[in-house]
């Protein structure tokens, strides 16, 4: 291979292109072999064509251009490409998320004929978090044997899902990994379409209708206050739910204890996202 930026061969050492003007390349990517041509254009141009990679950790394929900065190599995920009309399937549903702000998630599900958009506020979390717990709310009303195909406006999202990176924070990465297992149920694909977001914020709560129809919440009154307990309870349900009862504790997962004083908040959260049963 011969260096485009000084025109002397690489010499190779630890799996690494190296030139004595300072160019420095890995001979592999992801598994990738990087060709002269793809060398070529990371040093002139700063970035390759769109190549085709495999996620070993999540079996999939996925494209992805590479972009040459400051000496390091990094993903650049193609934008836009799902700008154009959608092709009609009755085997997928696509599912858009698009962050309006920290913590504050659209999602658009488009099943066939059938269109939804919920919003979900799970307060102060990344975007790379939230994004990944609204697509937790929404999985369960997906029936395992469609296709999902994922479109997410945040790249460290796309790349937590297909598994070329590892969150450093705890709970996202317990996060992430839960939302692993329940992909494993569908065949699905994940793409980024970036567009540019006035990101904004308060402690105005937002709440769609029909968020978790797949829930069961039960009221049983007690002394020290409203014991809730969430049938079909998830993470997502979880956090919004903590969210928006902000003084409620967690008991056990699925299980909480609500001041009296926090009822009417307890109930337009429950008549709006769910099935009620008092006790």
């Amino acid at each position: 291979m011969i260096c485009p930026k000084c025109q002397k061969e690489f010499e190779i050492q630890n799996n690494k292109y190296r030139c004595q003007c300072g160019i420095c390349l890995p001979v592999e990517f992801y598994g990738y072999r990087l060709t002269q041509q793809n060398i070529d254009k990371l040093v002139q141009q700063g970035s390759t064509d769109e190549i085709e990679f495999y996620s070993k950790a999540k079996k999939k394929k996925f494209k992805a251009r590479l972009r040459f900065s400051n000496g390091k190599i990094e993903f650049d995920f193609v934008e836009g490409k799902t700008s154009g009309a959608i092709k009609k399937d009755d085997r997928t549903v696509f599912v858009f998320l698009n962050a309006l702000s920290s913590g504050l998630i659209r999602i658009f599900i488009i099943d066939g004929d059938n269109k939804e958009e919920k919003i979900y506020d799970f307060g102060r979390a990344a975007t790379r978090y939230a994004e990944a717990l609204a697509l937790l709310a929404v999985l369960p009303t997906i029936p395992h044997e469609k296709k999902i195909r994922i479109v997410a406006d945040n790249m460290q999202f796309v790349k937590y899902v297909l598994g070329e990176e590892t969150p450093r924070d705890r709970e996202i990465r317990f996060g992430i990994n839960i939302l692993a297992r329940e992909l494993q149920n569908y065949d699905w694909q994940v793409e980024l379409s970036l567009k540019k977001l006035k990101l904004k914020g308060g402690n105005a709560k937002r709440i769609s209708l029909n968020l978790f129809p797949y829930i069961k919440v039960n009221q049983i009154q007690q002394q020290n206050g409203i014991l809730v307990i969430i049938e079909n309870c998830n993470l997502a349900v979880e956090k919004h739910f903590l969210e928006f009862i902000q003084k409620a504790k967690k008991l056990s997962f699925g299980r909480f204890l609500v001041a009296d004083e926090s009822q009417e908040k307890l109930n337009e959260w429950t008549n709006k996202v769910c099935e009620i049963s008092s006790q």
